[in-house]
Protein backbone atom coordinates (compact mmCIF):
# COMPACT_ATOMS: atom_id res chain seq x y z
CA UNK A 1 0.00 0.00 0.00
CA UNK A 2 1.31 3.38 -0.93
CA UNK A 3 0.96 6.46 1.26
CA UNK A 4 -0.57 9.54 -0.31
CA UNK A 5 0.72 12.99 0.52
CA UNK A 6 -1.67 15.91 0.31
CA UNK A 7 -0.30 19.39 0.13
CA UNK A 8 -2.54 22.33 0.99
CA UNK A 9 -2.17 25.86 2.22
CA UNK A 10 -2.68 26.79 5.85
CA UNK A 11 -5.83 28.68 4.85
CA UNK A 12 -7.27 25.62 3.11
CA UNK A 13 -6.40 23.47 6.12
CA UNK A 14 -8.18 25.92 8.43
CA UNK A 15 -11.25 25.85 6.17
CA UNK A 16 -11.36 22.05 6.15
CA UNK A 17 -10.86 21.87 9.91
CA UNK A 18 -13.56 24.51 10.48
CA UNK A 19 -16.04 22.54 8.31
CA UNK A 20 -15.24 19.30 10.15
CA UNK A 21 -15.65 20.99 13.53
CA UNK A 22 -19.00 22.50 12.48
CA UNK A 23 -20.29 19.08 11.36
CA UNK A 24 -19.13 17.52 14.63
CA UNK A 25 -20.81 20.24 16.71
CA UNK A 26 -24.07 19.80 14.79
CA UNK A 27 -23.98 16.03 15.36
CA UNK A 28 -23.25 16.55 19.03
CA UNK A 29 -26.17 18.97 19.35
CA UNK A 30 -28.50 16.36 17.83
CA UNK A 31 -27.27 13.75 20.28
CA UNK A 32 -27.52 15.99 23.34
CA UNK A 33 -30.99 17.35 22.64
CA UNK A 34 -32.48 13.95 23.50
CA UNK A 35 -32.78 12.80 27.08
CA UNK A 36 -31.18 9.40 27.68
CA UNK A 37 -32.47 6.95 30.29
CA UNK A 38 -30.55 4.06 31.85
CA UNK A 39 -32.02 0.55 32.17
CA UNK A 40 -33.65 1.15 35.54
CA UNK A 41 -35.27 4.38 34.39
CA UNK A 42 -36.48 2.69 31.18
CA UNK A 43 -38.16 -0.09 33.18
CA UNK A 44 -39.84 2.46 35.44
CA UNK A 45 -40.90 4.64 32.50
CA UNK A 46 -42.48 1.70 30.63
CA UNK A 47 -43.64 -0.16 33.76
CA UNK A 48 -41.85 -3.34 32.69
CA UNK A 49 -39.42 -5.76 34.31
CA UNK A 50 -35.71 -5.77 33.54
CA UNK A 51 -36.16 -9.17 31.86
CA UNK A 52 -38.85 -7.76 29.54
CA UNK A 53 -36.56 -4.86 28.68
CA UNK A 54 -33.78 -7.35 27.93
CA UNK A 55 -36.13 -9.29 25.64
CA UNK A 56 -37.08 -6.08 23.79
CA UNK A 57 -33.37 -5.33 23.28
CA UNK A 58 -32.70 -8.89 22.10
CA UNK A 59 -35.56 -8.61 19.62
CA UNK A 60 -34.22 -5.18 18.54
CA UNK A 61 -37.58 -3.56 19.25
CA UNK A 62 -36.05 -0.72 21.25
CA UNK A 63 -32.86 0.91 19.93
CA UNK A 64 -30.19 1.41 22.58
CA UNK A 65 -26.56 2.26 23.06
CA UNK A 66 -24.20 0.82 25.60
CA UNK A 67 -21.24 2.27 27.40
CA UNK A 68 -19.42 -0.32 29.42
CA UNK A 69 -22.10 -2.33 31.17
CA UNK A 70 -24.65 0.49 31.24
CA UNK A 71 -27.42 0.57 28.62
CA UNK A 72 -28.95 3.88 27.54
CA UNK A 73 -32.10 4.57 25.52
CA UNK A 74 -33.34 7.85 24.06
CA UNK A 75 -36.58 8.96 25.65
CA UNK A 76 -37.90 9.84 22.18
CA UNK A 77 -37.30 6.21 21.11
CA UNK A 78 -39.31 5.01 24.10
CA UNK A 79 -42.16 7.36 23.23
CA UNK A 80 -42.15 6.03 19.64
CA UNK A 81 -42.11 2.46 20.98
CA UNK A 82 -45.13 3.19 23.18
CA UNK A 83 -47.03 4.70 20.27
CA UNK A 84 -46.34 1.73 18.04
CA UNK A 85 -46.51 -1.28 20.34
CA UNK A 86 -48.35 -0.63 23.57
CA UNK A 87 -52.10 -1.01 23.86
CA UNK A 88 -53.92 2.14 24.88
CA UNK A 89 -56.39 2.01 27.72
CA UNK A 90 -59.99 3.00 27.19
CA UNK A 91 -59.27 6.34 28.89
CA UNK A 92 -56.35 7.08 26.56
CA UNK A 93 -58.40 6.23 23.44
CA UNK A 94 -61.06 8.80 24.24
CA UNK A 95 -58.63 11.73 24.54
Amino acid sequence: MQDTVLIMSVGDLRTVMHEMLSEFQESLRDILKDEYLDSKAVCEYLHISSRTFQRYRDMKIIPFCQRGRTVYVKKSDLDAFQEQFLVKTRYQRTE
